[in-house]
Formats: C-alpha cells, structure tokens, sequence
C-alpha cells in the first residue's frame, strides 16, 4: 500500500502571506466539483483605494456560499441589511440598485466571512467605495456573469456549494488524477498506456467520509474532500482486471494532490455487458424508445460484435438509430463491429405498442450481445453445463422449460420454483446432460406463472435463470396483472438483460419505480437481492427546461460502491454530495415543455444497488428522490420501500389448473391417510404423483374414481407436494401435510 504525507504549514507563515500585493490571491469554486473553477488575480473584480478592506487576505479560507434573501421586488440586490443571520458565510448579491460598500456593509453586519457581487455582464471593473466602503473590513469581490450563473443555478436547486480565498488555486484538499491500463505492470503511470474511462473511484476517510466518482473520457478523475486522512480504492468492473493496491493520503491543511491509479489485466479477453431500458410503454402509441448501452470492459478487442434484441409479439419495431436485421420471432440483430476495450457506445430502438396490448399488461424486451467468451478459463467457449428456463403459451397451456445448453452435463443437481401467481406452484431439482430439457405444463388459466432454476455448479458467472409468462389464456381472454416484476428479473451474466414495463395509461409524469416490486403490502425481498431503480421525469410546465438536477438520497443499508449506473434518456454528470447523495445533473438538456412536445418532454435514469451484507429481516429499504427543473422547487417523486424477509411466499394447498374441475383433499394435515374429491370433471384415468422436499418422486397411485384415498404407509413426516394428472393432462397441484405420531 503507497502512504503520501502532505503536512503543510502555510496557516503558520502569516508574515510572509501579509506580504502578499492586494488582489493576488485567488477566488476559487471548490464544490460542487462540476462547476469547479479557480479565478486567478485579473479574473475577478476588486475593490479600488478608499476602501477599509486593503484587498489582501490574511490566510486562506473557505466557506458555505449563500445567495441572499430575495427583496421585495422578487432580487437579490441585498440593499436593505434585513434581518438574516449570515456568520460564517460567503454571501453571493446582484450587482445594482445600490452602492457596492452598502451591499458590503450589509454582508460584514450579519457575519459574513467575505461578499461576492456577480456583474450584469463579463466586463469587470474596480468597484468604487462609494458612501460606506471605508467602514468595510471583509473580502469584497466582482465575479463576471457566466460564473455567476453557475453559482445561483446550483445554490437555487439545493447545492452546498464551498468556494475558497487562498493564495494557491486549490484552497481544499483536491484529489485528482488519472486511470491507466498498466501493461507493463508496474503500478506507475508510463507514456503511452491507455487511458480508461468509467472506472469506479472509490474514497474512504478515517473521518468516516466516503465518496465515489468516475473516470471520464480522458480517464481524468477529481474528487474535493475535507483534510484528513483517506484510501483511495479503483474498483475493477470484473476479475479479468487486479488493481494496484489502494493509496492512502493524508493531509493537515488544504491543497491538491495527484494520485494516479492503475489497473492490470490478467487474461486477454472481451468482456462484453448489455442494458437496455425504457422508461413507458403506451398502447397504441408508436414513439416508445429503447436505449441500449453497450461496453466491452474486457482486456482485448471484441471482434465483429453484434447485438440481439427479441421484442414480445405485441410490440412492433418501427426504427432504430442503428442498421439492423430482422430474424425470426420478432428478433433483430444489430451489428456493432469491433469495440476495443473499455469502449461503450449506445444505440435508440422505437417501438409500437399494439392496441391488442391490456392496460397492465407486462411486455419485455430481451437483450444478448456477442462475443460471449469465458474469460476465466483463459478465453474460449465455456465447456461446461449452462442452464436456460424458457417458455411460451401455445393458447390451452402454458409450457415452462428447463434447458442446459452448454456443453457438458450438470454434476450435480439444481432446485428450481415454479410459481403461480403469488404463491409457490411447485418444488422440486433436475439434473440435466448436456441439451436436455425438463418440461412443466400447465393450464392456460389466465395466470402468471413462472419459473426460477439454480444454475449449474461451475458456471462463471452470477447468474439466476428464470421465465414468466403473463397473459396465458384458453381462449377467454381473461388474465390476472401485477405478478411480473414481483420477483428479480432473470440473470445471465453481463451479456444479458431484460426490460419487463407494465402498459399505462395516464401516469404521475415525475415518480420513481423499482424491480423487483417486492411481495405483498410488505414489498418483500430476500437479503442480498440487487435493487434497480427508475426515475422519471416530465416537462409539464410552460417553457423549455435548461437544466435538470435529480437527487437522490440512498438509504444506509445499500452498498454505494456497489453503484452501477444503467441506461438513461439523457446525458448526465454523475457525482455523490456527502456520504450518500447521489446526483444526476443533466446540463443544457433542452427539455420542451408538454405542450409543445409531449414525446420530447420526458426522461429518465436508471442505477442498481446491492445491498450491505447481513440485513435484517424487517429491515426497511426506503427511497425517493428529488427532481429539479431550472430555479422551480423540487418535485419530489413517490416513495419506493422494500422489507428484508424470508419464507414470506406461501405455498399453494391445492391449485386448480382446470377451471371446470372441483376438488377438495381432507384431512389435511394428515395422520393415516388423506382423501381426494374430485368432482365436475369425466375422466377415464388418473394419477396423483407425490413429491418429497428436495423434488424426489416418493410415490405414484392410480386414480379410477372420483375419491381416492391416499394412505399414509411409509410417508414420513413433513411436506409432500402432490400432482393430479387426468387423462395426461396436469389438472391440480398441491401440498400435503404429513403428522407425526405425537401431533
């Protein structure tokens, strides 16, 4: 681990600082780090002779920067002194309506460690003393317009903006340098090393303040904290990189510091992820826009690199901002060619809704780029079982498989679920050779059933195989809504993702949404399972939105370094204020109001968490954000929760797959034997297959009549799940409690 010292001692040398000329010091913007800037001396305006302040500084210092009160007329001239309390402040007014010494005098009365008087325009000029400048003691300076309006535009939607007085340009602790791929491995920066762009930076002080950032483009990074003592971590995107080990700097006074940070591959081999997002789908209208981003955060070049995307049948392509082939089953590919690595790129897909679609109804959009290589077997295909749930609705079933479609056999078995609707259908395990399937049919009922399966020991990647299907009917048309997003979407490793929206109607245009939903009133989910958030907003009001900031305040129970920032509608600059505010600044978006366009009124963004380790259950995962348009108060969306539980799905004691069948199955719980009535259905044959816990088939009986008794013999205790099978169709399932002699 690399230990910088830094002990300045500048606040101790006040001889030679009051040895300084009038007007040499600098007015420096220190946070928030987007609108950083330093004004050098002849940058910024000052105060001329007759003045009571001599235009000089006695140290450095730094300070919160308020706007002042508005007056009367809706301005912030700041000519009546009033009434507010500005200790320890640097107080920013408007030029005009009165002398600059008034302003300033007023400022010096209620505390304020120095005034900055924006101008109405660039030019500067050496202020006059006018009737009070000789009573004036603290700083007082002109900034020009343009700095100006950064300054009110940040203050005005809810910024802490920090600025510093300081005969050096940096008067806090700034942290900044650049990424590098160190191929030679060295953990040095060399001439000529690649640059690497939206790497994660992530800061740790012993003061207990934490921060992240990004590399951008130029693989530049900056971060302004308070002195202290802090670790600065580069978090590599997956284990094909190591990072050099992290640097810790340590400082007692205030200045800036370059670390540069370095990151070694450790297998050549692309690494390509997918996420594609829209913000609405609405029936009937043909200007729902995809976004698909792309990256290879792999170490080598991806060669001839395309992308799938496979629409559901009610939603129709109409463009795309990238050349595209259409193959079978509402599936098109889009050819990206080589992507070096760490290269991203994004492309636009617009869609009509069907009017067939039912308000509610969940449709997905299913995404896969190519090359998939496994980088961790040192590049190549992946020779191992790979596990796929897939499905489709033939109109009288529903039809869930299970697929390995890697190369070789599974070893040793996996569980998989299915669920109806929300409770659990179905338990068992499978253990497939290499292109085996296991099939489970169902009763096109109406429901939403779906399938999640464990992937096969071995794979390399985080993964969690799963399919639902919405929308199944027998030909009645009818269908159960609001099951879909209940349960995390499938996972496949970075070269996959989903995009599951509900149709809507008229909607809250400014709201903040999650998947998973989470189960019940409650909103459960299990412990360690990601969170993606989406955050939209509208235009509704009279004139164009120039600037649009979201903010978001993260409950203390996410990982922040667990950050990933997912597909939006816009470009923004990312940066977290404090410990957990993250910050979406979307500058100059030019975002038409509604009434002027309605298509073009509205964006969004999209992060995902993980959760810290060890929740609780009945911990409470809260969420909303704040979003401003220009100098309007915040909108503040809807708030999202989610409970930490687990065993919170209730298994199904009997479930019906035909609608026209009655069946009732007493005593349950059991102690000697237990009965099926099975009433409102002709059938020539049947079986009842039971099931113990981990899916093994502990028994199948024949079923001739209409009651059957089922006798206990050697069915030990505990739960046993049942099917009902007439006439080789699957009509009812089930589960069975099994007493024990004392119960």
């Amino acid at each position: 681990m690399k230990y910088y010292y830094l002990f300045f001692i500048s606040f101790l040398l006040s001889p030679q600082l009051q040895a300084q000329n009038p007007g040499d010091f600098y007015f420096t913007i220190t946070s928030p780090s987007n609108i950083y800037q330093s004004l050098a001396p002849g940058e910024y305006g000052t105060a001329g002779t007759g003045w009571g302040w001599d235009g000089t500084i006695p140290n450095d210092f730094f300070g919160e920067m308020v706007y002042v009160t508005e007056d009367m007329n809706g301005d912030h001239h700041f000519c009546d002194e009033g009434a507010s309390d500005y200790a320890g402040k640097v107080v920013l007014v408007d030029r005009g309506l009165c002398d600059f010494s008034q302003k300033a005098l007023n400022a010096q009365h209620q505390g304020a460690l120095a005034i900055v008087i924006q101008n109405f325009e660039e030019n500067l000029i050496t202020m006059a003393p006018g009737e009070f400048g000789a009573y004036v003691t603290i700083p007082c300076i002109m900034i020009p317009k343009s700095v100006g309006d950064k300054l009110i535009f940040e203050l005005m939607n809810g910024s802490q903006v920090l600025v510093g007085f300081s005969y050096t340009a940096n008067p806090i602790l700034q942290i900044s340098g650049t990424v590098v791929r160190d191929d030679n491995m060295d953990c040095l920066n060399t001439p000529g090393e690649d640059h690497l762009q939206n790497w994660k930076i992530y800061t740790q002080g012993s003061n207990g303040f934490s921060n992240i950032t990004y590399s951008d483009t130029n693989g530049h990074y900056q971060l302004f904290v308070d002195t202290g003592t802090y670790e600065i971590n580069l978090i590599a995107p997956n284990t094909i990189w190591q990072t050099c080990s992290p640097v810790t700097v340590s400082s007692s006074n205030f200045d800036s510091l370059v670390v540069d940070l370095q990151a070694q591959p450790l297998v050549n081999c692309p690494v390509m992820s997918v996420d594609i997002e829209v913000s609405l789908l609405r029936r009937c209208f043909d200007n729902n826009v995809y976004i698909v981003n792309y990256c290879n955060m792999g170490t080598e070049l991806a060669e001839s690199a395309y992308v799938t995307v496979k629409f559901d049948d009610l939603l129709s392509l109409e463009n795309s901002s990238l050349a595209y082939t259409e193959l079978a089953d509402n599936t098109y590919e889009f050819l990206l060619g080589d992507i070096a690595s760490n290269e991203c790129g994004s492309f636009t897909i617009t869609v009509t809704v069907s009017c067939e679609a039912e308000f509610l109804q969940t449709l997905c959009a299913f995404a896969n780029i190519y090359p998939q290589v496994n980088c961790e077997t040192g590049g190549g295909s992946y020779a191992g079982p790979s596990v796929k749930v897939k499905g489709n609705c033939t109109g009288a079933e529903v039809t869930l498989q299970i697929e390995n479609i890697g190369a070789g056999d599974m070893d040793t078995p996996s569980d998989y679920t299915v669920f109806r609707n929300a409770l659990i259908l179905e338990t068992g395990n499978f253990q497939l050779m290499a292109g085996n399937v296991s099939e489970h049919k169902y009763s096109a009922d109406g429901a939403t059933y779906r399938l999640e399966a464990g992937q096969a020991a071995g794979f390399p990647e985080e993964s969690s195989p799963g399919f639902t299907i919405e929308a199944c009917t027998n030909g009645t048309g009818d269908f159960e809504t609001g099951f879909f997003n209940m349960f995390p979407p499938a996972d496949y490793g970075s070269a996959y993702d989903e995009a599951c929206k509900m149709v809507i109607g008229s909607f809250d245009p400014n709201d903040k949404s999650s998947t998973p939903l989470g189960y019940g009133d409650e909103h459960f989910i299990e412990k360690n399972t990601d969170i993606q958030y989406l955050i939209r907003f509208q235009n509704t009001g009279t004139d164009t939105a120039f600037n649009i900031i979201v903010r978001d305040t993260l409950s203390g129970f996410f990982d922040i370094t667990s950050l990933l920032l997912g597909a939006s509608s816009h470009d923004y600059v990312f940066s977290v204020l404090g410990n957990n505010i993250l910050e979406f600044k979307f500058s100059n978006i030019m975002l038409p109001d509604s009434n002027i366009n309605e298509t073009a009124s509205h964006g969004y963004l999209t992060y995902q968490l993980k959760q810290k380790e060890h929740l609780a259950p009945g911990d409470l995962v809260r969420n909303s954000a704040a979003i401003y348009f220009d100098f309007n108060a915040p909108v503040i969306t809807n708030e999202t929760f989610h409970t930490i539980g687990e065993h919170f799905i209730e298994t199904t004691s009997i479930s019906t797959l035909d609608n026209n069948i009655s069946l009732q199955v007493y005593p349950n719980p059991m102690k000697e034997f237990v009965i099926f009535n099975i009433d409102n259905i002709l059938f020539q044959e049947g079986l009842i297959e039971l099931y113990n816990g981990i899916g093994q088939l502990v028994r199948v009986e024949k079923v001739q009549e209409h009651s059957h008794e089922v006798k206990r013999k050697a069915l030990t205790p505990g739960s046993y799940f049942f099917k009902l099978i007439l006439d080789d169709q699957l009509s009812a399932t089930g589960v069975i409690q099994v007493l024990g002699s004392g119960q």
